[in-house]
């Protein structure tokens, strides 16, 4: 709530700090455009000088007349969305003893990739699978500057093992944790791999810059999609009713005052339907990756290639935003940015692995032992968005000694060990495990350094810059202290044996912007732009904030669907029980 000394409010003077930054981008986006949290009084004129000055995803469109209305559907929880976080809120409001309707703008339930982190599942607990969470924890933070709600990463940290053990629960146990290098599915109907274990010998995350815990996360393979559907029936079999190819266009909150009381949707053929909700409605409608304008406002930079293009039943792009903004319409409180663009790489032939790395003139540039979310973001800045990977020919040996972050490469194993799974979106085989087949398919060679560099098509005086730049690497390496960019002389591994290779490394696609409303960290409760819970309305999945802010750590794989499954469960419990 704001405090008023002498007239002048902490917003007042929140805004009036945001001015003096200058005139960069993001202190123009912050500090000089009207926020949601502001609202429509502080920018003086209520709602005709919000709709003048305001993104237009702010200002709400007319309320929906009641004559327009053709159906209406009751229900104690209405959900709005129906991929991960939207079926786990569903399901688990359903088994708590509400009833529950679905609203989902596509055809079907929705679902992508399939890697999930957690901590004290069974699956866990029964392989022996335990990591310093605490230590995890505190890392993300810290890559997140500490604007995440560390109360919510704590919930997460109590919660994510009896969320993933229950989202399994339709499985009736039908599930086979699959070995690293597993060359096919498993039989059972749910296969599971681990990803980066059991890591390297020589790996431990206490000696890591960027850390991460290889005994945290799963893949789904070949995607999480049979375990959904499993998910989706158990819901439907508990009397869950999903209304899909139907549009939520707002909530239902008289005035913008006391509890939402349900939702205003839209048929594909046109007709409005009135969702009555006497409990609660949960928001889980997904990002606004293909929102150009909120992407631009809140993460201050322009729209990076999305890598999903997810559509409605009419053919469009979903992840609009259409959550986040039906909860400010309705006077929710959108968390400060700068939002994240998820876009980690996955590097080239030998992943993110620390190996020598240099742009397009043949300088190197930066600690090649990073993250790829980190490695996306010094490649975003570079001539070209490129760089080169550099090896020798010991590379077999020097990615037992690299870390296990999501993207690198810890074995190299004959062709014929690859796991075969076909058809797998995500799989630890196209990380963790690769062979020189698959190398050499992904990377020039030479016999020497220059006929290296006339192969990555360096000019005349890049060509002299880069052999000089090697030469000095080795040096480096030879004295095991890295003099220029400090990596750990674990990972200095001179390039010295031939043949050599070097593998183009770009920047990873936008996976999903991540920002959403501010909830109370115990209730779950969306909050008012005064910081009150507004009564009936929760938030989960990428419409919910707190979770990730500034930039994506990959401290843990898989994050994002765990966090996404963990709150949708507890938020599903929480509405019925209101």
């Amino acid at each position: 709530m704001s405090i008023n000394q002498g007239g002048i409010t902490r917003r007042d003077m929140l805004r009036g700090s945001a001015l003096l930054v200058g005139s960069s981008a993001l202190g123009a986006l912050v500090g000089c455009a009207p926020s949601a949290e502001q609202g429509p009084e502080a920018q003086g004129g209520g709602q005709e000088a919000l709709s003048q000055t305001a993104p237009s995803f702010m200002v709400a469109p007319d309320p929906v007349d009641e004559s327009q209305v053709t159906e209406v559907v009751v229900a104690d929880v209405v959900v709005v969305g129906c991929g991960v976080a939207g079926l786990a809120a569903a399901r688990s409001a359903q088994e708590a003893g509400a009833s529950v309707a679905v609203i989902e703008k596509s055809e079907s339930f929705n679902c992508r990739s399939g890697q999930y982190a957690v901590y004290n599942s069974s699956i866990q607990r029964a392989n022996g699978m335990d990591y310093d969470v605490d230590a995890a924890i505190e890392n993300l933070m810290v890559c997140m500057g500490y604007r995440a709600d560390q109360r919510l990463w704590k919930l997460w940290r109590d919660s994510s093992g009896e969320a993933f053990d229950w989202f399994l629960e339709p499985a009736n146990g039908d599930v086979d944790l699959l070995p690293m290098d597993a060359m096919a599915y498993g039989s059972a109907s749910i296969s599971l791999q681990p990803l980066h274990y059991p890591a390297p010998e020589a790996y431990d995350p206490a000696n890591e810059t960027w850390p991460s815990y290889p005994e945290a996360s799963f893949a789904f393979v070949p995607s999480q999609r049979p375990i959904m559907e499993l998910n989706f029936k158990a819901a439907q079999d508990a009397g869950v009713d999903f209304h899909f190819a139907t549009w939520a266009r707002q909530l239902i909150r008289p005035n913008n005052e006391g509890p939402v009381l349900g939702v205003i949707a839209q048929t594909k053929e046109g007709g409005y339907v009135k969702f009555e909700a006497s409990k609660a409605v949960i928001l889980a409608a997904g990002g606004y990756g293909h929102n150009t304008e909120m992407v631009q406002y809140y993460t201050g930079k322009a729209l990076e290639c999305p890598m999903w293009f997810d559509v409605d039943a009419n053919g469009e792009f979903t992840n609009q935003g259409e959550g986040q903004m039906m909860g400010m319409w309705a006077g929710a409180l959108m968390e400060d940015g700068p939002h994240i663009q998820g876009n980690h790489s996955l590097g080239g032939a030998l992943g993110v692995d620390g190996f020598f790395m240099c742009d397009l003139a043949g300088r190197r540039f930066m600690n090649e032992d990073a993250g790829g979310q980190q490695l996306t973001n010094r490649l975003m800045r570079l001539p070209g968005l490129s760089c080169w990977s550099v090896f020798d020919d010991d590379y077999p040996i020097h990615v037992e000694f690299m870390g296990c972050s999501h993207g690198s490469v810890n074995h190299v194993v004959s062709a014929d060990r690859l796991p075969g799974l076909e058809g797998a979106e995500m799989t630890i085989g196209r990380h963790a495990i690769t062979s020189r087949e698959a190398v050499e398919a992904q990377s020039l060679k030479a016999d020497t350094l220059e006929e290296l560099a006339d192969l990555m098509g360096l000019p005349a005086d890049a060509k002299v810059r880069f052999l000089a730049e090697v030469e000095r690497y080795n040096e480096l390496c030879a004295k095991g202290v890295d003099e220029d960019f400090g990596k750990s002389s674990s990972r200095m591994f001179g390039i010295l044996k031939a043949p050599f290779y070097a593998s183009q490394v770009a920047p990873g696609p936008m996976l999903e912007c991540m920002g959403g409303l501010v909830i109370d960290s115990e209730s779950m409760l969306v909050l008012d732009t005064a910081f009150a819970p507004i009564e009936g309305l929760y938030a989960v999945g990428n419409n919910m904030g707190g979770r990730f802010l500034v930039d994506y750590p990959t401290t843990l794989a898989g994050m994002s669907h765990s966090t996404c499954l963990t709150f949708g469960y507890l938020a599903g419990r929480a509405a019925a029980k209101a």
